[in-house]
């Protein structure tokens, strides 16, 4: 577009006639008439206009190719620019509406004389044109995809049988009893089933809650229970390792709880940790991390069943490969 920033003198400057070609008839501008209004033809907007109208205005775009293509959507974006600059847009909002190719309804005209001259058939998308665009994109695509599923659905179809032709044939459920790896059966060895043992917090936190309040007295020389809060009131009861109290009272003073001996229904107050961090009484469903922690062994079986020297056989040839690739890395 042009250096010029104001829209209204731009489209002055395009709609201005040099004094030279007024009031004069253009040979050339006569022989190819307008479906416009026919004011100013011999602006330099009337001579784009001209141009695109009788040289580059093709009712098929899909038989247009190359440069003369490139031409005509270049004058069909230069002109709808000019077309919503004349109908107050700015011009940013002109380049972008212009791309889209369809004509955008319900603007006013601020400039009639140019509104006028671009009544040009062939400029704007036709909306018949442009829905049966999309609906041939759209069938397009759709042929496409099922083309697509059905070369998907042929590929597995030969994988699947590849495998089937490559299984061994067997009898009496021999193939689901043979080796995995050597695709022998049970006189050649113990077969036994194949899978992964690995360490997890989930399955074992999912079900530590403090659903009851009984606690266990765990530690190694037992547990005091005294009157109140204070360490130096009177002694109650001394309750020995493993002994169940229920939970009254906790946060007391601190590391202070009040809790109750399920077995005397003796009351009083006692220490949860040691000073040291050591814990005195735990919760019964936290008693077992105090030894083995938050994490339990889950296994996961595949389904395939093999030798026991098969497996270990496996194993000592990935891990000579591992070491001799290592090996050689830092090497």
């Amino acid at each position: 577009m042009h250096s010029c920033t104001n829209s209204s003198n731009l489209l002055l400057r395009l709609t201005h006639v040099p004094s030279s070609l007024q009031n004069r008839e253009i040979p050339a501008l006569v022989r190819y008439t307008t479906t416009g209004s026919g004011v100013n033809r011999a602006s330099t907007l009337g001579l784009v206009a001209t141009l695109f109208e009788h040289g580059y205005n093709s009712k098929d775009d899909s038989k247009t190719n190359g440069a003369r293509a490139l031409v005509s959507s270049g004058l069909k974006w230069y002109l709808r620019c000019v077309w919503y600059l004349a109908h107050g847009c700015e011009l940013s909002q002109a380049k972008e509406w212009a791309s889209n190719g369809d004509q955008v309804e319900n603007l006013n005209s601020t400039n009639d004389v140019v509104s006028g001259m671009l009544t040009i058939p062939g400029l704007w998308l036709d909306s018949k044109v442009s829905d049966d665009l999309s609906q041939s994109k759209k069938v397009a695509q759709n042929r496409a995809r099922l083309r697509a599923l059905e070369k998907i659905k042929e590929q597995q179809q030969k994988m699947v049988a590849a495998q089937l032709d490559s299984w061994p044939e067997s009898e009496d459920d021999e193939e689901e009893s043979s080796c995995i790896i050597c695709r022998l059966g049970s006189a050649d060895g113990i077969l036994g089933k194949l899978g992964h043992v690995q360490s997890s917090r989930v399955s074992f936190m999912k079900d530590v809650r403090r659903n009851s309040r009984k606690m266990i007295v765990v530690g190694s020389t037992g547990c005091i229970l005294r009157q109140n809060a204070d360490v130096e009131s009177p002694k109650v009861a001394h309750l020995e390792t493993g002994s169940i109290v229920h939970l009254l009272e906790e946060n007391v003073h601190g590391k202070r709880v009040r809790v109750k001996v399920d077995a005397s229904g003796i009351e009083g107050y006692a220490s949860s940790s040691t000073p040291g961090g050591k814990p005195i009484l735990s919760f019964a469903d936290e008693v077992g991390t105090s030894k083995w922690g938050y994490n339990r062994p889950v296994m996961k079986l595949c389904g395939h069943i093999a030798h026991m020297e098969c497996v270990v056989s496996m194993f000592k040839f990935y891990n000579a490969c591992c070491l001799l690739f290592v090996t050689h890395f830092y090497i």
